[in-house]
């Protein structure tokens, strides 16, 4: 699944010259992928999910990256029928 959006945003600061407002473009993305196995008495589940956005900050900038692996493995007590 991958899920992105772009949006508008209003910002205000006050730094040592004064204060501030102004308006910027953002946009953030998400994206994630699964594999597994599921056995009637064992299953298995690897996902990798990855997170990334850009908001501008007159006259600089902030972006962000997160990728994450989550492996899941695990035993059934009884058969799965």
């Amino acid at each position: 699944m991958v899920f992105a959006g772009v949006g508008l945003a209003q910002n205000k600061y006050e730094a040592t010259k004064g204060k501030g407002n102004y308006t910027s473009l953002e946009y953030a993305a998400n994206a994630t992928v699964n594999a597994g196995y599921n056995g009637i008495r064992y299953y298995a589940k690897i996902q990798f999910n990855w997170s990334a956005g850009y908001t501008k900050l007159d006259p600089t900038y902030l972006t962000n990256s997160n990728l994450m692996c989550v492996l899941t493995a695990g035993m059934r007590f009884r058969d799965l029928r």
